[in-house]
């Protein structure tokens, strides 16, 4: 060593890697430096120093590892040799690239024709992943992506996007009340609570409103004189011919059906609820604005309802035991298993969360997807593994759905062996590909033309909550100030008006009179016998006049039958 600590004899061996080895044909030594024993070879086996990066495999011989797994790999049969008996998205996509980089291939199954996966005891690598290790093979075209298998291969750009999924076979679903299932327990008891309380809001305005027929006519027979009253329907009702009477008289002969009674209230919203209108109508525009409100709410509802529920209807034939994949433990009444080797069974082993890790471990470890499917189909088993494997593999089967959402989302990739000099060409072109589009254009054309005679494996239905459907509440609140807001207007435009008959009287003086006039009103609650009228030329200045032994004022306190006026 030097005295900074430096070595005084430093030696390294220049490789080149030809066909699949890498070769020594030089060396450098800090004394004698760069030695060359034998010509370099460049990528594509030429001895021409290439003027830029590399952009073809020409001359090369890859050796591509493949399992069959519809519908990215097929096999038509034992007796079928060489590449032509490959077909799929993954063929089509290594045939493409053999063309556009300039290599030629020889495709080879694994010995235990398995993917991949790492024994813990051994600490080794099966399947596809350990021919890659040990270099049998080069490339492989199918391989789900993890961190474990990043150690020892390499992984080019991936080509599809996948997910673990969990498929139960579903039983008959057979429920009297379906019908209440589209919306959440919650959302009726909400319904009915907004069904009470806009009867008593539709009862209160008729009540309270300036405008409407019963306030109308309890003030009027309360302040209106009978000499008075003949000149005051002729303004009220804009006749351009006087009418004989008095206004009181007047009030009592239009339609009574029209009053807003309770019972009244109670039907008009009830029928509501079914998007149809009641008998009667509220007189004031508060009143209607209310209405308006309570149907615009409950289009809303129904228009909701009715389609979710033909949702449920169409989707929701069969019915699983599960909500998501986590609920199979602690439960015995359904089995589940994954492939032995697989991107899943890592997952599961691996993951942080320990409950996937029991999954896993207390799954049954399956050698085969068709030993899966087979359990699947005879039913209480519950069938984990890649979701574009499975959910094509069972497309025509219908009583087959999906356990709650698909989690854990990865990608499938070209595999490479670790180093390897490929990979940034392969990487282009398959990033080249992607933005081209023709990836999802071999997904189609390979799925599609198999078929797609069911979709209830893959659709999924949900009840509909207050999180999804508070914003129709609101709607139906604002509807409700409006309508107590167009109360106050009517309030203030009555007094206005009351101000214009009494040049005596001011438009506050009118405010408090008539706000005294509905306390007293609405504090009042004794049954009076109906009274008859009063006669034309009748006069009491003090408004308590005597009619058939009743004071008009007990009568305006007393009254509770509703009238038809403008004011």
């Amino acid at each position: 060593f030097t005295k900074s600590g430096e070595s005084r004899k430093v030696a390294y061996d220049v490789l080149n890697f030809r066909e699949d080895r890498f070769d020594t044909v030089g060396s450098w030594h800090n004394s004698s430096h760069l030695k060359m024993l034998v010509p370099t070879k460049f990528l594509g086996n030429t001895d021409n120093v290439p003027s830029s990066i590399a952009n073809h495999l020409n001359g090369t011989h890859l050796l591509i590892g493949v399992l069959e797994e519809a519908p990215f790999l097929y096999h038509s049969g034992n007796d079928c040799e060489g590449n032509g008996c490959w077909t799929g998205i993954c063929p089509d996509i290594t045939h493409r690239l053999s063309e556009d980089l300039g290599f030629t291939y020889e495709y080879l199954m694994p010995e235990d024709g398995k993917w991949g996966g790492y024994n813990v005891t051994t600490k080794k690598w099966n399947g596809v992943v350990s021919e890659l290790v040990s270099g049998r093979i080069d490339v492989s075209p199918l391989l789900s992506t993890n961190s474990a298998r990043e150690k020892v291969i390499d992984f080019s750009s991936s080509f599809m996007d996948s997910a673990i999924v969990a498929v139960v076979k579903g039983s008959e679903y057979r429920n009297t009340f379906l019908f209440l299932s589209s919306l959440n327990g919650r959302v009726w008891l909400s319904v009915l609570v907004a069904n009470c309380v806009m009867t008593m809001l539709i009862w209160l305005i008729g009540k309270i409103s300036s405008i409407d027929r019963h306030c109308t006519k309890v003030r009027t027979m309360q302040n209106c004189l009978c000499d008075k009253c003949q000149t005051t329907i002729v303004e009220i009702e804009d006749k351009s011919s006087p009418k004989s009477g008095c206004l009181i008289e007047e009030l009592e002969e239009e339609n009574d059906s029209g009053d807003i009674s309770f019972y009244e209230s109670t039907w008009l919203i009830l029928t509501g609820l079914v998007a149809q209108s009641g008998d009667n109508m509220p007189h004031c525009m508060s009143g209607r604005f209310l209405v308006f409100s309570w149907w615009f709410f409950m289009l809303l509802i129904i228009s909701t309802y009715t389609a979710n529920l033909t949702a449920f209807l169409t989707l929701s034939k069969f019915h699983t035991s599960f909500d998501n994949i986590k609920e199979l433990i602690g439960q015995d009444e359904y089995q589940w298993g994954f492939l032995g080797s697989t991107y899943t069974e890592t997952l599961l082993l691996t993951h942080k969360d320990p409950i996937y890790n029991k999954i896993g471990e207390k799954g049954l470890h399956l050698d085969s997807k068709d030993e899966g499917y087979e359990r699947l189909r005879n039913g209480r088993f519950v069938f984990i593994g890649e979701e574009p494997i499975i959910s094509y593999r069972l497309y025509n089967e219908c009583d087959i759905s999906v356990i709650g959402d698909t989690f854990q989302p990865h990608e499938y990739t070209f595999g490479l062996t670790k180093g390897s000099p490929y990979i940034s060409l392969v990487d282009l072109s398959i990033l080249n590909y992607r933005e081209e589009g023709w990836l999802d254009e071999l997904w189609v054309k390979w799925t599609q033309a198999h078929g797609a005679s069911c979709q209830s494996n893959v659709g999924s239905v949900t009840t509909l909550d207050m999180d999804i459907l508070a914003g129709m509440f609101y709607v139906l609140i604002i509807g409700v100030l409006c309508s107590f807001g167009l109360v106050v207007v009517e309030f203030i435009y009555a007094s206005i008006l009351d101000a214009r008959r009494d040049a005596e009287l001011s438009v506050t003086h009118a405010i408090k009179n008539r706000l005294a006039f509905l306390k007293k009103h609405m504090s009042r609650h004794r049954k009076r016998k109906r009274p008859t009228g009063c006669t034309s030329g009748e006069s009491n200045r003090a408004n308590i006049g005597v009619i058939d032994n009743i004071t008009i004022r007990e009568i305006a306190e007393e009254e509770d039958y509703i009238a038809e006026s403008d004011i």
